[in-house]
């Protein structure tokens, strides 16, 4: 995937009974989803989302306004690809992932969200 696609995601915790797919949620719950991260433009990472969005079979034609379901084993290897792209891991996504696994780990499962 060459092209650099930048819209905003958001990371959230949630209830895994909202979880209906690998590529979608009880969009009725969204007001029980608990926002902790957010993200303005980073390419890296929405390429990265995007092709597993689209590797699990996502049905739109581009990855926008989507919700992703994240496992233990994406937020592994999102920690494995992030610092062989081009540049390390920022801040910002090393506390999504550590956050991530937290919730996890503590029976709730992690979404992205995009807008763009």
């Amino acid at each position: 995937m060459g092209d650099k696609i930048d819209m905003e995601l958001y990371g959230y915790a949630v209830n895994p009974q909202y979880i209906k797919s690998p590529t979608s949620v009880d969009e009725s719950k969204v007001l029980t989803f608990e926002e902790f991260a957010f993200w303005h433009n980073n390419h890296k990472l929405c390429n990265y989302f995007s092709a597993l969005w689209f590797k699990r079979g996502g049905g739109f034609s581009q990855f926008s306004c989507c919700y992703l379901p994240l496992t233990k084993q994406d937020i592994y290897d999102l920690i494995e690809e992030l610092p062989l792209n081009k540049g390390e891991m920022s801040k910002l996504d090393r506390k999504f992932c550590m956050d991530a696994l937290e919730y996890i780990k503590t029976g709730k499962s992690v979404i992205i969200s995009t807008w763009g």
